[in-house]
């Protein structure tokens, strides 16, 4: 069925709604993510190419009815594990070669996307959860190629994130709802897991790469965040034999956007002290820190 690969792109380029190319497209990349292949990668580096800029494409139309169709989704959940399985399992294959078939051409596809986001007031529209799952892959590359801090289409996605996303009373309100024991499985809605898991893991990545001019500082962002994520992990190592697997995710990026700040900010003190203000409230964290480990 790899012989045809480049026929099925094309297929798909003419007529992206012709079902038996997205399902054979969809096995051809199953196949790929179980052999983990670097010579497909070299071998049919066009037409990959194509079918990543078809995705962007895909989740920038105005008309989201794809999203009705099984076998959409089930090719667009594939395609995110080969790009995740790109990122983490292809050290043969150089990051300019990863960073073309990952990073969109433009960031005409990204403004439409976080239209489509901030218009929609379903909590758990599926179209969110399909999206982050391209900007989480967008986090994992970054974190592993710093270099690609400089990419304009980066530096454009984290600007956009952090102002519209993190440093709002929405992020502050998502934040509020893990102030909770025991937490009700609900509150992780497809929108939650955006702001806290997916935007919290992009700015990360982004400040551990580029330890330079931010439009926000180390403590701003630390102000806006710091005290809550502190008291979420002290109220919940309390009970880390009970966390779901969304509350650890998010924990999980929250600590690693608290470490990021703490590390890209320089001078350590000044920023530590916005959320340790006395050693008690520094030991009582690392003894969180602590449980988790224990556990």
């Amino acid at each position: 069925m790899e012989n045809n690969f480049e026929q099925l792109i094309a297929a798909l380029q003419i007529c992206s709604s012709y079902s038996d190319s997205l399902c054979e497209i969809r096995h051809v990349l199953e196949k790929q993510n179980s052999e983990l292949l670097s010579s497909f990668i070299s071998q049919f580096y066009q037409s990959i190419l194509i079918l990543e800029h078809w995705a962007w494409e895909l989740f920038s139309k105005t008309s989201h009815q794809w999203m009705e169709e099984p076998k959409y989704l089930e090719l667009l959940h594939t395609l995110a594990l080969f790009n995740k399985n790109l990122i983490f399992n292809y050290d043969d294959i150089d990051a300019n070669t990863k960073g073309s078939l990952l990073i969109p051409e433009t960031v005409d596809c990204i403004n439409v996307i976080f239209e489509r986001f901030e218009k929609t007031t379903d909590e758990n529209d599926p179209f969110i959860s399909i999206v982050s799952l391209w900007f989480d892959n967008l986090s994992y590359f970054l974190h592993d190629n710093n270099e690609f801090a400089m990419s304009s289409i980066l530096i454009y996605i984290t600007h956009y994130i952090v102002r519209k996303y993190v440093m709002t009373d929405q992020y502050k309100f998502y934040l509020n709802q893990l102030h909770q024991s025991p937490l009700s499985p609900s509150i992780f809605t497809a929108k939650h897991l955006f702001y806290i898991k997916t935007c919290s893991l992009f700015l990360s990545s982004y400040l551990f790469a580029k330890a330079q001019d931010f439009i926000y500082t180390s403590q701003e962002l630390l102000h806006h965040f710091g005290s809550d994520y502190v008291q979420i992990l002290l109220l919940h190592t309390c009970t880390i034999e009970s966390w779901s697997a969304q509350l650890l995710t998010c924990i999980v990026q929250l600590a690693n956007l608290f470490g990021s700040c703490c590390w890209w900010g320089g001078e350590k003190g000044p920023q530590t002290k916005i959320v340790f203000p006395t050693d008690l409230s520094t030991c009582e964290y690392i003894d969180a820190l602590i449980r988790i480990i224990d556990y």
